[in-house]
């Protein structure tokens, strides 16, 4: 059953809205909204000082994870052997991928970690190419005074 909104305001994701009669969607109910314009959300779960690290550590985290299982599976054979039984009688992904791509499981992992490092590469790359972008263009400016 739809709640009754009738005068009040009503906010459904960045919208507000005056409603003079109930909402058309019964399956989302109609959010009162007692903020007041500009008013800030909270606090937040994760201070502001604590997040940013937080985050890094996770993101760095998955990502030495991912390359070292990739690197594993290329010069292991122990590992490629204990991959290839798979899990519970089913083949995991890059078994699969090998196999129809009729290529070598040592040639996914080294394609898997390629693309693991991608985004670092891609990272490192574009933070040196703003600064020689900043370089070049203080180089303009000393030259013309």
């Amino acid at each position: 059953m739809a709640p009754k909104c009738r005068g009040k305001t009503i906010t459904r994701g960045a919208k507000t809205v005056k409603s003079s009669r109930t909402p058309r969607s019964t399956h989302q109910p109609a959010i009162v909204s007692r903020r007041r314009p500009g008013q800030d959300a909270g606090p937040a779960v994760v201070g502001d000082n604590l997040e940013r690290p937080l985050y890094a550590f996770i993101g760095f985290f998955a990502l030495f994870s991912d390359v070292r299982f990739a690197w594993r599976l290329m010069t292991d054979e122990v590992e490629q052997i204990m991959y290839g039984f798979g899990k519970g009688g089913h083949a995991h992904d890059f078994v699969r991928i090998a196999e129809s791509v009729n290529i070598s499981l040592t040639t996914v992992a080294a394609v898997f970690l390629a693309c693991c490092l991608l985004p670092v590469a891609t990272a490192f790359w574009f933070h040196w190419w703003l600064n020689v972008s900043a370089e070049e263009s203080v180089d303009v400016t000393e030259d013309k005074s």
